[in-house]
């Protein structure tokens, strides 16, 4: 049993087997909301945590206040990025307005940051739903429990500079995504996508004309509904890029004949990365290398919003499938779409199963 004085007993997630949790414990800066501790059992420092979470069950509200007006500076950017008119923007009249367009989760999890800069620490993060970013929320860490160090949509890094990979935003609470989207916008499209003659494709501000831009579309309760337009502005890219099958078609030119990189360079991103444990991985560089079907293949697929997009390369039989849909959480399609076109690729499969023991692949896609 692991025990921590600030928080008691740590049971085991009943979800994740790596994540160990507290009782919910009341949280004065969240009107005494009940949260339970979430630690990361690989990287669990008991001692080093007691100041940090004392901190934390001892603040006030005005922990949250402090850093209001950058909450409310991510709201009013998503909001002009929709292009939304006065009448259809979320009021915010008076101070704490913007809390009730917030809804607090049930859990605060619990990390350590060693990096050996000003930045090291104790963090905690809290994930939220909020009204004006439906997709990615609203994340708000908190370092050492006792300031707000970092806002905006959900994301896998505890500070900006770390997410950018940038020593100039050390101490920056929330970096613009409309400046950071606008500036990627531009890299994309004078390095890559002009070059590649990709006249079709462009970064997919929701608030832009895009001519022929297709509509997202959900099923809910059977029934389709229409989804808002592509959010871009999550600092993890997706839904970032409108594009056509034509202009896919260019993209797969430059996986076979690379002109912006190094041919060599540009085969590191096929290879399966091995990390530095030794572990083997099925993933390179925004490829994936399951074997997906009888021959070596390399794919990748993603969603957001009303739209699903599917990638698969066969290099050995010079074959390559995109589909693009505009239906949030439809099926994939592209290795049956493959067998159709390459009848030798409907032989079955050997797949190593948990019990290093192997099951026969049924045919259907796996993407």
């Amino acid at each position: 049993m692991i025990h921590i004085d600030e928080v008691g007993k740590l049971e085991p997630h009943p979800t994740v087997d790596t994540w160990l949790q507290s009782r919910p414990l009341p949280t004065p800066f969240l009107g005494g909301r009940a949260m339970r501790f979430i630690f990361d059992a690989d990287d669990l420092h008991p001692e080093e945590f007691g100041q940090a979470i004392r901190n934390l069950l001892q603040a006030a509200p005005s922990l949250l206040t402090r850093c209001e007006n950058k909450v409310i500076q991510y709201c009013r950017e998503m909001q002009d990025a929709w292009g939304l008119e006065e009448d259809e923007r979320i009021a915010l009249n008076v101070p704490g307005d913007i809390w009730k367009h917030v809804r607090f989760g049930e859990a605060i999890h619990v990390s350590v940051r060693k990096r050996g800069d000003v930045e090291d620490g104790i963090y905690f993060s809290l994930e939220c739903e909020c009204d004006w970013e439906e997709e990615h929320g609203l994340q708000l860490i908190i370092r050492n429990g006792s300031q707000v160090t970092k806002i905006g949509p959900y994301g896998g890094h505890l500070t900006n500079s770390d997410a950018y990979a940038d020593e100039s935003l050390i101490g920056v609470v929330y970096r613009s995504l409309t400046a950071w989207a606008m500036s990627y916008a531009q890299f994309m499209q004078e390095r890559i996508f002009t070059p590649l003659g990709m006249t079709a494709t462009r970064t997919a501000l929701p608030n832009r004309i895009l001519m022929g831009r297709a509509a997202g579309y959900r099923l809910v309760n059977d029934r389709l509904d229409n989804r808002e337009a592509i959010q871009p502005h999550t600092g993890r890219d997706l839904g970032h890029i409108a594009t056509t099958v034509a202009d896919m078609a260019r993209w797969e030119q430059e996986q076979r004949q690379p002109r912006l990189l190094k041919p060599e360079t540009a085969a590191l991103a096929q290879q399966a990365v091995t990390l530095a444990d030794g572990s083997a991985t099925t993933y390179g560089y925004g490829w994936f290398t399951d074997q997906i079907l009888p021959v070596p293949t390399l794919s990748h697929s993603g969603q957001t919003a009303g739209f699903v997009a599917n990638y698969v390369r066969v290099p050995s039989r010079d074959l390559a499938v995109v589909l693009l849909t505009n239906l949030y959480g439809a099926p994939g399609g592209v290795t049956r779409i493959a067998q159709l076109v390459e009848p030798s690729l409907s032989v079955p499969v050997l797949v190593a199963a948990a019990n290093a023991d192997a099951k026969q692949w049924d045919g259907r896609p796996h993407s």
